[in-house]
């Protein structure tokens, strides 16, 4: 019996392991498989004819790919480029063509919007120049330190955070461990970026600063999804950090190549957020990062205020209403089945004609009519032992919460409390 409930238990694990890297493989994979345009801003500098012409060829060829916008000369194009308001601009004059782009923003939309100047230019049997407005730095001409800083920005900001609650059970030096992390991790990210890998080269302190903040708000979320929801919690950041926030940040494409609506939900998560803060005050002069700011501060308030949720709820149960200090001695076993317990009676909410007094040592046993028993003794801290109090103690002894119903027995005497389940007393003797 024991050897098939074995290979049960491994059949049931190497499907769900093969099942996990199914998932991640489609989960990265597939943003790429299926990428193309979506709304990029593209500027036109041109007569409103070829204008219109214009934004008319982009549609058939790829519909809703582009938003189009007319602007009166080039330089006007060159400044909303900076400013991050457009990916590129068409500057089409009688007898050539001039395409601008910025790698920095994104080499695969820069190419992108090369090509279709090469195809109009063919068309128009005129010369094209291709400018880059923006590019990386000599270092990393091709940006693969910021394309690659996805996965170490989330997988970092998660293994910290749960390194983090494994280590450290108290909360203020937990926020304070968490904190030091996330300085250290910000400087240690942006010192390899520049001197290693060439990636940056100016704005050091403002980048060291975002670095902060996004790995700030990938650790406590983590820690406050843990704290809050368990191992549930866990896995639910570390699908929304790994699992969606890597293929989804857009650093290795762009977000307007994703499908939609996955680039913009790619930029409400922490790797998307902190990669487009990265790379516009790294390249841009710190244009266009209201919105990653915000994305990242309502993490990291949010994985505050999940912690302090937390903690609340702890201290309510711990209180000095509560039985229990110390559990010493405890010894448990399990055995039947819960399927059959009985229904709870709860019918006598009043104290006990006895009582416990603080400081009495509190001898228990717990037996579950579902067949759960355990035993215990703490020191008694709380008030007068009414059924809300010894069921938190039951509680608390056993570390087992009380998931199935039945009826409970208590005895008030001053030495010992004895009990059926842990849902409540039925009545008093």
């Amino acid at each position: 019996m024991m050897m098939k409930s074995d290979e049960g238990k491994a059949l049931a694990l190497v499907l769900g392991l093969t099942a996990v890297v199914s998932i991640l493989l489609l989960a990265f994979a597939l943003p790429g498989v299926h990428s193309k345009p979506n709304d990029i801003p593209l500027a036109v500098v041109a007569p409103a004819a070829a204008t219109e012409q214009i934004t008319h060829a982009l549609e058939e060829r790829q519909p809703g790919g582009f938003e189009v916008t007319a602007v009166g000369d080039e330089a006007q194009a060159r400044r909303q480029i900076l400013n991050r308001e457009v990916e590129g601009a068409l500057v089409v004059q009688r007898d050539s063509t001039r395409v601008l782009v910025t790698t920095a923003g994104s080499p695969a939309v820069a190419t992108l919007i090369e090509a279709i100047g090469q195809q109009m230019g063919t068309q128009m049997h005129s010369p094209v120049t291709v400018v880059d407005v923006r590019g990386f730095g000599t270092g990393d001409p091709k940006g693969v330190g910021l394309a690659a800083g996805a996965l170490p920005l989330a997988l970092g900001g998660w293994i910290g955070g749960v390194a983090l609650m494994m280590m450290i059970r108290r909360p203020r030096n937990l926020v304070l461990a968490t904190l030091g992390f996330a300085v250290l991790a910000g400087l240690a990210i942006n010192l390899l970026m520049r001197y290693v890998l060439g990636t940056f080269d100016t704005a050091f302190w403002y980048l060291v600063l975002s670095g902060i903040l996004g790995i700030a708000a990938t650790a406590f979320g983590v820690i406050g999804l843990r704290r809050l929801l368990g191992g549930a919690g866990l896995g639910i950041a570390a699908i929304l950090l790994v699992v969606l926030g890597n293929p989804l940040s857009g650093l290795s494409s762009s977000p307007d190549l994703l499908p939609s609506p996955w680039g913009a939900i790619g930029q409400l998560l922490p790797p998307g957020a902190t990669g487009t803060l990265l790379r516009n005050v790294g390249f841009f002069n710190g244009h266009n990062i209201i919105h990653p700011i915000v994305v990242l501060t309502v993490w990291l308030v949010a994985g505050l205020g999940l912690y302090a949720i937390a903690l609340w709820r702890q201290t309510d149960v711990s209180e000095d209403d509560e039985l229990i200090d110390e559990v010493i001695g405890i010894d448990g076993a399990a055995h039947g089945d819960t399927a059959g317990a009985d229904e709870a009676d709860a019918a006598n909410d009043s104290a006990p004609h006895g009582r416990h007094e603080i400081g009495h040592v509190v001898e228990m046993s717990v037996h579950s009519s579902a067949g759960h028993s355990f035993s215990g003794h703490s020191r008694w801290r709380g008030a007068a032992p009414t059924r809300e109090r010894t069921v938190k103690a039951a509680h608390a002894i056993t570390a087992h919460p009380p998931t199935t119903s039945g009826t409970v027995r208590c005895s008030p005497s001053i030495a010992t409390a004895q009990q059926t389940l842990m849902t409540g007393c039925t009545s008093w003797i």
